[in-house]
């Protein structure tokens, strides 16, 4: 490899700029490869091992290890894989709407729980002032980025009692501050807004947990949830918890089925040109875990065992890429801006658009978009805002009135609590806690209130 290091110096000493731009852009092409063909043999084994503990191989995980296998042949091609990789993004989103809707229904249920287990009465000596001060006082022991956080996770826990016009100024109000953001922001808080409040319909991609995430629902919607038993009451929670479980799964599948494609396109992106020295180890996982797929729901517990030692060989080969590559990348935001003109000049557009896609891939967002879908962000204005904060209010208005107030009150407090009010003082922010503390005279719902704010406060 070249001095990447002296490549920069006279980049930024502008000498030779058009050989050096493009030694550059082979450099760090070259780093990408190798560090994403190393962590591709052990994203894929580690998807392999997550997928094999489900005892089977959804069409998602066929699709992914054929790109592996056509990959080793050299048979992969850009468009396909991108096309792969919008198709798992799509399922993280129906995942994400159904976690929404989870979190929610878990929202009903812990208020409701202390009817049947646990205390049956407030704490002895209980205040609600006396409370608001051990909230502010927990707040205050937080370090400024750890705080702002905690008191949004609180603020969602808390009891909300609002009349409807009340309710729809408040979000109105909350969601203004959009309108000095981009529409796609906005439209993307929407849409969250309409999951958390339980708005949106059926999930196609998994249609067995919406229907029982839809049946704890209507439970507290239609008002059933004030005459559960508590063996009615434990089957849901045992529901919920197993709800739980699967979502967990299948959000850690897609992540992990991302982190596969993403190094794919890295790979593809870099192009044969890079001069990618592929470790012998690693290609060697890549064909035994391809091997394991196929092979499912059958365990290959020999091949296993062998491919899972071969891994310890490119621990110290791994640490080196990863150093490598961001010891390269470091440079080339910068570059990219400084020196727009000069790479559009050279002919070298097309190749610096592909490092701005590595470098997404390569982040800590596993999901990052491609450009193409990257439309220019389009201003907000008071028309957008108006016309769809109006369809978003005549959504909800509908609902509420086809629920019972205790279901349209966690609808509110579930809301409000993706944006959270930004208060002027300490005092603003202690007066809307008590507020909201001594609004509630429904016995569970304070006790709930009550454990969950303490388990933030603990952690």
């Amino acid at each position: 490899m070249s001095d990447i290091h002296q490549i920069i110096r006279n980049i930024r000493g502008r000498e030779s700029l058009s050989e050096n731009l493009c030694a550059y852009l082979g450099e760090l092409k070259h780093t990408a490869g190798e560090l994403s063909f190393t962590d591709l043999s052990l994203q894929y084994l580690s998807l392999y091992e997550a997928v094999s503990e489900k005892q089977e191989q959804p069409e998602t995980f066929e699709e992914v290890s054929r790109a592996v296998s056509d990959y080793l042949e050299g048979n992969l091609s850009l468009g396909n894989l991108i096309a792969l990789r919008k198709k798992n993004i799509a399922r993280m989103s129906e995942v994400s709407r159904l976690i929404d809707r989870f979190t929610l229904a878990e929202y009903l249920m812990n208020r409701t729980e202390h009817r049947f287990l646990g205390e049956k009465e407030l704490p002895g000596g209980y205040s609600d002032l006396d409370f608001s001060d051990e909230i502010m006082s927990g707040i205050s022991l937080r370090k400024d980025e750890a705080r702002g956080l905690l008191v949004s996770e609180i603020l969602g826990e808390l009891p909300v009692r609002m009349t409807k016009a009340r309710f729809f100024e408040t979000l109105r109000n909350r969601l203004s501050v959009y309108l000095s953001s981009d529409t796609e922001a906005f439209m993307n808080m929407i849409s969250g807004l309409r999951a958390s409040g339980g708005v949106t319909e059926g999930n196609e991609d998994f249609p067995e947990l919406s229907r029982e995430l839809e049946d704890i629902l209507g439970v507290f919607r239609t008002g059933k949830g004030a005459e559960l038993t508590e063996e009615e009451f434990l089957r849901m929670q045992d529901a919920l918890q197993r709800i739980s479980r699967t979502l967990e799964d299948c959000s850690g599948l897609c992540s992990q089925t991302a982190a596969v494609l993403n190094d794919l396109e890295v790979l593809l992106l870099s192009g044969d040109s890079a001069g990618i020295s592929e470790d012998a180890s690693a290609r060697k996982i890549l064909r035994n875990t391809a091997e394991l797929f196929s092979a499912l729901p059958e365990s290959r517990t020999e091949l296993l065992d062998e491919t899972l030692e071969l891994c310890r060989d490119l621990e110290g080969v791994l640490e080196d890429a990863v150093e490598a590559y961001n010891e390269a990348a470091s440079f080339s935001e910068d570059l990219s801006g400084k020196y727009a003109k000069e790479i559009q000049k050279y002919g070298l557009s097309e190749g610096y658009a592909d490092l701005r896609m590595i470098r997404a891939l390569r982040s800590e967002s596993v999901f990052p978009p491609e450009p193409a879908d990257a439309a220019a962000p389009v201003p907000m204005n008071t028309e957008i805002f108006d016309r769809e904060f109006e369809k978003l209010a005549a959504e909800i208005s509908d609902l509420f009135a086809a629920s019972k107030k205790t279901y349209s009150r966690a609808v509110t407090a579930r809301m409000l609590s993706l944006i959270p009010p930004v208060f002027k003082s300490a005092e603003q922010l202690e007066n809307y806690i008590y507020t909201a503390l001594s609004s509630c005279s429904v016995t569970e719902e304070k006790l709930a209130c009550i454990e969950l704010v303490r388990k933030l406060l603990a952690e």
